[in-house]
């Protein structure tokens, strides 16, 4: 994989869809970001992985300061997770099968 603009050829292409992004109120204040990722190799013009993420993030309160700071924190889990698991698919993807 490589950034855009670094000159570089990229093998794979990561596709996001955020699918809900949303402050709950109602009950316990929280926080809930869905996002489907797609892991595309680029030459064959093929999707090699799938999968959804969701992340929930409870917040102390409802005001506005309290819940964006509770969507950063949903975010870098989020992150996190996505990167993890794009970097183990394209792993099995460049390891030959034996």
């Amino acid at each position: 994989m490589a950034r855009s603009g670094s000159g570089q050829a990229a093998g794979y292409r990561l596709l996001l869809d955020v699918r809900r992004f949303q402050a709950e109120v109602a009950g316990s204040p929280a926080v809930r970001i869905e996002v489907g990722a797609k892991l595309l190799k680029v030459d064959a013009m093929a999707i090699v992985g799938s999968r959804s993420f969701e992340v929930r993030q409870g917040a102390s309160s409802d005001d506005a300061g309290t819940l964006a700071a509770a969507f950063a924190a949903a975010l870098g889990t989020l992150g996190h997770e996505i990167a993890g698991w794009t970097l183990a698919s394209g792993q099995a993807q460049a390891t030959p099968a034996r």
